[in-house]
């Protein structure tokens, strides 16, 4: 009876032991997934507005309009 006992809380605490292992290290897992789907979606609209905004502004330097001060 002793023997049947100890076995069945040995089993049983093996069982508690492995599954609070493997949940302990599924749920960094997750989290780094999850990060890493958030991280990517923020990177791709920061990119866009990025592209957008350089698209709008030119790179040329604004010269004045001299046409006025011509006077001939």
């Amino acid at each position: 009876m002793l023997k049947a006992l100890q076995r069945f809380a040995l089993k049983y605490l093996g069982l508690k032991l492995t599954q609070r292992a493997i949940i302990t290290k599924t749920v960094p897992l997750v989290g780094a997934g999850i990060g890493a789907t958030w991280n990517w979606v923020e990177v791709q609209r920061v990119g866009k507005r990025a592209v957008r905004y350089y698209r709008e502004t030119s790179n040329e330097p604004e010269t004045p309009d001299t046409s006025e001060d011509v006077a001939a």
